[in-house]
Order: structure tokens, then C-alpha cells, then sequence
């Protein structure tokens, strides 16, 4: 992840990242019911470069969505921004 201008503000919201596997069955078993692994993190990148990576899984991936989100006033998630992506197979 990568932003142009960055404040340190921008790495105080928790980051979302949701991964679908090509095969289900590549899940640990406690995320297959869902059918996406959860890799939510928060942006400890650097600063100076406004950067913030995460290692993704090793297994094939079919769809990843991602974003930034805050839990507000009332604990309801809110979400600053999202993307998602399908990957071509093969």
C-alpha cells in the first residue's frame, strides 16, 4: 500500500484485508466456513515513505478485498476506503 502526501494520521485507521482462495480447502480450517481468510492488520509501514506492506498467503488467490475502516462512536465498523480485485486464473 502505497500514498502519495501521507499524515501520520493515515496509519491510525486498521487496515482490512480479505483473501479468497482458487481452492477453499487452502484455508485453515477455522476460516473455510467463511470462504476468505481475514488478514486484517494495523498500518505499521514506513512513515517516511508512506508505506505499508503485508505478506499475502502462499496459496492461490482468486479475489482479494481490501480497504481501511475505524470502528466509530456507537462500535459499528466504518469504512474510509475499499477495493476489491478478482485475478485472472492461471
Amino acid at each position: 500500500y502505497v500514498k502519495e502526501g501521507c499524515a501520520p494520521a493515515d496509519f491510525r485507521r486498521r487496515f482490512f484485508l480479505h483473501v479468497w482462495p482458487a481452492d477453499v480447502r487452502d484455508l485453515p480450517p477455522e476460516r473455510r466456513a467463511y470462504g476468505f481468510d481475514n488478514l486484517d492488520f494495523w498500518g505499521r509501514g514506513d512513515q517516511a515513505t508512506c508505506a505499508v506492506w503485508r505478506k499475502l498467503p502462499d496459496y492461490a488467490i482468486e479475489r482479494i478485498r481490501t480497504g481501511q475502516f475505524f470502528v466509530n462512536g456507537n462500535g459499528s465498523p466504518q469504512v474510509l476506503w475499499e477495493v476489491e480485485h478478482v485475478l485472472p486464473e492461471g
